[in-house]
């Protein structure tokens, strides 16, 4: 049995994942189609660092440059890897269109929003793998807990709210029951997965079985197979 509500996270999780690829990767070909836009309407020049200001994680530079029709500007605009200092010339490149539109004439800081866009995409385009792989071995665990583990009957305790995963105002409840272990002499208490609907008026009958593996039972899955679905659903 894999359970509702790992079922409903996972697909929480891959839906939230592929959310942000789409988003980064609209980001990406936004900034991307916004460069090539820049460069194709843009001419090169040189620019005098007039001032330089510290700004984690990049430097605020105040440009000076004249256009070809001999229009003195000054803009401010960000660096990142260009290493400058107040009366360095720097080539740029600005917009004939709009001349306050310039950029160092340099890949990392003419592509750097791409790049950030880029790598944004990268990273979840590898979380969602990562959420994959994890999530299938979460469920493959399940599988083989209810296939090969050692079926146990425990003895229902009480019902908790785990006030600690609070989500929205709300808290899930968790049934918990013990086990008595014949041979070791000693009792094991049963945590069931969260559980946003109280499952109180359905536990009719105090014997709750749990798949367990024997060799390490810190390793179980509780068998809610007699709550109904609206119980089992986030």
């Amino acid at each position: 049995m894999v359970t509702q509500t790992t079922m409903n996270f996972v697909k929480l999780l891959k839906r939230s994942h592929w959310v942000f690829i789409t988003i980064f990767v609209l980001l990406l070909a936004i900034q991307f189609f916004h460069t090539q836009h820049f460069l194709s309407r843009s001419t090169n020049t040189n620019a005098t660092v007039i001032s330089v200001a510290e700004q984690s994680p990049f430097k605020s530079v105040t440009l000076r440059y004249v256009t070809d029709n001999q229009t003195v500007l000054e803009n401010t605009i960000p660096l990142i890897s260009t290493d400058v200092k107040t009366g360095d010339q720097l080539a740029v490149r600005y917009n004939r269109i709009i001349p306050v539109q310039v950029r160092v004439e340099n890949f990392i800081e003419t592509w750097s929003a791409s790049l950030l866009y880029a790598a944004l995409t990268v990273i979840s385009v590898l979380s969602f793998a990562l959420v994959c792989v994890t999530s299938n071995w979460c469920i493959k665990r399940a599988k083989k807990l209810q296939r090969d583990g050692n079926h146990i009957y425990t003895q229902y305790k009480s019902i908790e709210a785990d006030i600690k995963a609070e989500k929205n105002g709300k808290y899930p409840y968790r049934i918990i029951s013990t086990w008595f272990d014949p041979k070791t002499k000693k009792q094991y208490e049963f945590k069931s997965q969260h559980l946003w609907n109280n499952p109180q008026d359905y536990i009719m009958d105090q014997t709750i079985k749990v798949m367990i593996d024997i060799k390490n039972k810190r390793k179980y899955l509780m068998d809610l197979s007699f709550l109904p679905d609206n119980i089992l659903k986030n």
